[in-house]
């Protein structure tokens, strides 16, 4: 749904802001990025599976089973690698919500060491919610609040001076 009161809004970066208001997104740990990432991956699946093409649901099952391997240390990063050489090119053969969607799971697909010779968490985290705006607007503000709800980013909370 696009909003045709103020043609200057963004949904992603007014997300964003509210979680920036909340959580120090600079300081996330790369375990800490996956682990949300993951349980939001799941997520957002669940959500937009019915817009997704048959072929583009497998794939991105099997790019979200491998992030739970990695994550639990079943498989090591450099596996990584070639899924997310294959989720590239099924990006650039796709078109619409597809595409769309294996573009948010790509950044999934980064291990630690690839991670840190590329933008910290805080920059990945800001990418995501401008990607999600591709998918459906509304799934920035489901972003934002799952970051802030969840027990993962809770460390990560703002002092307040109630």
């Amino acid at each position: 749904m696009v909003n045709t009161v103020n043609k200057e809004y963004r949904p992603d970066i007014a997300a964003r802001i509210k979680v920036e208001q909340v959580l120090d997104l600079e300081r996330v740990s790369y375990d800490d990025y996956m682990d949300i990432l993951f349980d939001f991956l799941q997520e957002i699946m669940r959500l937009n599976e019915e817009k997704l093409s048959q072929h583009v649901r497998k794939k991105l099952h099997i790019y979200l089973h491998a992030v739970r391997e990695y994550i639990g240390g079943e498989k090591l990063g450099c596996e990584l690698k070639p899924l997310r050489i294959d989720a590239w090119k099924e990006y650039n053969k796709q078109k619409g919500v597809d595409k769309a969607m294996i573009r948010v799971f790509v950044i999934a697909l980064y291990d630690k060491e690839s991670f840190q010779n590329e933008e910290s968490c805080f920059d990945i985290l800001a990418l995501i919610f401008s990607l999600l705006r591709s998918v459906d607007e509304k799934l920035c503000a489901i972003f934002g609040q799952f970051l802030i709800n969840s027990p993962t980013m809770e460390k990560y909370k703002l002092l307040t001076c109630d």
